[in-house]
């Protein structure tokens, strides 16, 4: 079933990337965005479509590493635009953050927060900004506003803009016949629902859970991680994962360490195999899926450059868990929102 859940997702076939259990991460100590920007806010936006009802939900995720924003911007009850955010703010108050939105679309963003409010640039190549947002905090409110522009030296235009106020009724709506089709026709389905399974890495054994789901009008899959010893967390990661008709895939990956790692993927017929790359674009690991009867195995393996021999890392074997049954609208997932 899709929902819009404010925890995204890491591919199935590499949540297990998570699987290095190494101990966790200390918790984050309390930023800016994690004081200015708490719980869900609402309210009436402008959008190039006309008046809408803007939402937000903000929440301290992965250890405290991430403060995860997923949004809508609704008219007539359904979301004419929606995405999540994922931000990490860094001591000197430097913000880097990635937003996935309902076009298919990713884009990164960088800035600075201070306590009044945050500016966040997406730039090209050539380091032109492209788009900003900017958010201003008062009182646990939020004045925000997203611009865009055309090119280098025009000016920017108002895409959204309103003023979200903390309270109110959070919106909830069923997801499009139209992204259910989007999805269940992606070749990455194989990996929506939940899987489990045994673990065993060069740090020792672990039990892992992977939970995927459809999200943003169909456009991403999203996947939660959490690997477990003794019965406590010792490591937890979200992924975005976008998968073409051809089985081609990218997964954005944000774990508890505060890191982001992007790999890039190819379903087979079998399996998966995906990599993660170097600065010069060499794989230093690779991810190595083969589905079973039950669910499928999962292996990491890992060089220190080009030409070295691939070392293993990790080596798992997952077994899909039987869904519950769907829960009334309003209360499907963690927030309660279609997808």
């Amino acid at each position: 079933m899709l929902e819009l859940l404010p925890a995204l997702l890491l591919s199935a076939a590499l949540a297990p990337q998570a699987g290095a259990q190494e101990p966790a991460a200390p918790p984050a100590a309390e930023k800016v965005l994690a004081r200015a920007l708490r719980g869900d806010l609402l309210g009436p936006q402008q959008t190039p479509g006309g008046p809408a009802r803007g939402w937000m939900r903000f929440e301290q995720v992965l250890d405290g590493q991430w403060v995860r924003c997923i949004g809508a911007s609704l008219a007539g009850g359904q979301p004419v635009y929606s995405f999540v955010q994922m931000m990490r703010e860094r001591d000197d108050g430097a913000v880097e953050a990635w937003r996935f939105d309902s076009t298919g679309q990713v884009s990164a963003w960088f800035g600075k927060a201070e306590t009044r409010g945050m500016s966040l640039d997406w730039t090209d190549e050539e380091g032109a900004v492209l788009a900003r947002q900017e958010w201003g905090f008062e009182n646990g409110d939020c004045d925000f506003r997203l611009l865009r522009r055309a090119s280098e030296g025009a000016a920017f235009t108002s895409q959204v803009a309103g003023l979200l106020r903390a309270g109110g009724q959070r919106p909830t709506w069923k997801p499009s016949a139209a992204a259910e089709l989007r999805l269940e026709q992606n070749p990455y389905a194989f990996y929506l629902g939940t899987f489990c399974g045994k673990e065993s890495s060069v740090f020792g054994d672990s039990e892992g859970s992977t939970r995927t789901e459809g999200i943003l009008d169909g456009q991403w899959f999203h996947s939660s991680y959490r690997s477990e010893v003794a019965g406590r967390s010792a490591y937890s990661g979200q992924g975005f994962v976008r998968c073409g008709a051809d089985g081609r895939y990218q997964l954005h990956w944000f774990d508890t360490f505060g890191d982001h790692q992007v790999l890039d993927g190819a379903l087979g017929e079998d399996g998966a195999v995906a990599f993660l790359r170097d600065g010069e674009g060499d794989p230093v690991e690779r991810h190595t899926d083969r589905y079973t009867a039950a669910g499928y195995t999962f292996r990491i393996e890992k060089r220190d450059g080009p030409d070295d021999p691939w070392k293993g890392f990790m080596t798992a074997t997952y077994t899909r868990m039987a869904e519950p049954p769907p829960a009334p609208p309003g209360e499907d997932g963690e927030d309660g929102q279609g997808g």
